[in-house]
């Protein structure tokens, strides 16, 4: 007879090689079984793709909308261009050229010319022969006939000082002082020139005498008067017009011509003129005789009278 311990330890050990071999196989048959039941359900599913894939496919379609959009934009304006550019070469005639040859044409010639006249008008100083040569050029040129030089007034052949040709000092609007205003104001080259810092004589005729810094060979005198636009009664009829200068070799001896001029009113303020034939001649001093006014009876204001030239070498 058999022994029933042994038999049942036979079949627990056989059992439980079975149940090792089964785990064994379920644990290998595992990761194949799942595949296959996701493959399956899959099958079934309706396909879905990513949210990452559906993002790219959807900003792939804008940028061919926007592309389209643009390139349809290019082409529009691309034609309108085309359009104005036959409009524009069947109506308007190319442009003159500006220059030939490296010659101005003459209608750019004739405009500048033009242009020219009318600004030389504007300046301030005017020639015998009515040509400008622009406000500056006095302060290009030595003056002659300036005090701080050594140029000095013969008071003995100046004419005599307008009664009402007085300065005023004043204090808080109250005149303290007054004096009268002599024939040196006009060489003592006082700038900006103001309403009334002249020096008057009566009526419309007068002199004035001076003797020059240097011996000098006059080309150019100069008479400055304040412009209208800042004279109290908006004229300047005091203003001398006609005026003749003299040239003097010494201070006592015979007196020379050396031109008539006139001072326009219309000008500008500072005014130069050329004498009309220069020489060589050597002068120690001028005199200037007033002729006329612009209209004012009682009294003839100069404010400053310049003479030009080059000095005699020694």
């Amino acid at each position: 007879m058999k022994n029933p311990v042994s038999s049942r330890m036979k079949k627990t050990c056989g059992l439980l090689l079975l149940l090792l071999v089964i785990s064994l196989c379920v644990w290998l048959l595992f990761p194949l079984m799942t595949h296959f039941k996701d493959l399956k359900l899959l099958k079934f599913l309706p396909h879905q793709p990513s949210t990452h894939l559906d993002a790219a496919e959807e900003n792939k379609k804008l940028i061919n909308l926007e592309m389209q959009d643009l390139i349809g934009l290019i082409s529009s304006l691309r034609d309108r261009i085309k359009v104005l550019e036959m409009k524009n070469a069947e109506g308007v005639k190319p442009p003159a050229p500006l220059a030939t040859n490296g010659q101005l044409t003459p209608a750019i010639q004739q405009a500048m010319e033009k242009w020219l006249s009318n600004h030389i008008k504007e300046q301030a100083v005017f020639m015998p022969d009515d040509k400008g040569f622009g406000h500056s050029i006095a302060d290009n040129m030595a003056d002659f006939a300036l005090e701080v030089q050594g140029a000095r007034v013969i008071t003995s052949r100046c004419s005599e000082t307008y009664h009402g040709s007085m300065a005023f000092v004043t204090l808080f609007g109250f005149k303290i002082w007054s004096f009268t205003v002599d024939p040196r104001t006009v060489i003592q080259g006082m700038a900006p020139l103001l309403p009334g810092r002249c020096w008057s004589f009566p009526g419309a005729q007068g002199t004035l005498a001076i003797t020059l810094s240097n011996p000098v060979k006059i080309t150019h005198v100069t008479v400055d008067h304040i412009a209208r636009y800042i004279s109290p009664s908006g004229s300047i009829k005091s203003a001398p017009k006609e005026f003749e200068l003299y040239g003097m070799r010494d201070i006592s001896g015979k007196r020379s011509l050396l031109g008539t001029f006139t001072y326009d009113q219309s000008g500008g303020s500072t005014q130069t003129f050329q004498l009309p034939n220069p020489t060589d001649d050597i002068y120690l001093g001028v005199e200037m005789h007033v002729l006329s006014n612009w209209g004012q009876a009682e009294y003839t204001c100069l404010y400053r009278f310049r003479v030009h030239g080059k000095i005699a070498s020694t």
